[in-house]
């Protein structure tokens, strides 16, 4: 009964509503509930393979079998959203440029009743998922070859480090020398310095 369009495409250009509108009903007659990758295939731009992932949670007497399915209440959805996309999606780095197109977004079909005692087992779920679609997207980015995971320790809080961790990753003489293969520590030591 509700649809999220999302879209990609030539910035500034007027997405073509009409077709979107007239596919619609065709598009509902072939949902089904066994593949996802129909929908991952349907949304790839230049992409080398789908994305997406799936989870299903069990601790102690909490069963998250179909976390899809969960009531989460509205504001604890989006507040545990937030926090988990500044861990995760705000702090991956491909080309450093942020689409006009770029969106994520969560939902909930509220068939299972949801404990707010299983907020740290759900929040933990959804890092996971999220952790593992941005490693994903970083390795599926177009034209890539090389991955880093930077780690950064000693900062003097979260925020310095998360400063100091997108100098690195999005430092274009740091990725020459990655892509490269040269293993010039100055520039790495020149991304650092440029945040203290």
């Amino acid at each position: 009964s509700q649809v999220l369009p999302s879209s990609t495409g030539v910035i500034g250009w007027r997405l073509p509503v009409e077709p979107i509108i007239n596919a619609l009903p065709s598009l509902v007659e072939s949902l089904q509930d066994t593949s996802i990758l129909p929908a991952a295939s349907g949304i790839m731009t230049t992409g080398i393979q789908p994305i997406f992932s799936a989870c299903h949670v069990v601790t102690y007497d909490c069963p998250f079998l179909h976390v899809k399915h969960l009531s989460v209440p509205r504001e604890l959805l989006r507040q545990l959203l937030a926090e988990v996309v500044e861990q995760t999606y705000n702090s991956m780095s491909v080309d450093t440029d942020e689409s006009t197109s770029d969106t994520l977004a969560i939902v909930s079909s509220d068939q299972i009743p949801f404990d707010v005692d299983d907020t740290d087992a759900f929040r933990a779920a959804l890092y996971d998922v999220c952790a593992g679609l941005c490693e994903d997207i970083v390795r599926n980015g177009e034209g890539a070859h090389h991955v880093m995971r930077v780690v950064v320790t000693g900062a003097a809080d979260e925020v310095q480090a998360k400063g100091v961790g997108k100098s690195i990753v999005n430092s274009p003489l740091l990725k020459c020398a990655v892509a490269g293969n040269d293993p010039n520590v100055g520039r790495l030591v020149m991304a650092v310095c440029s945040q203290c």
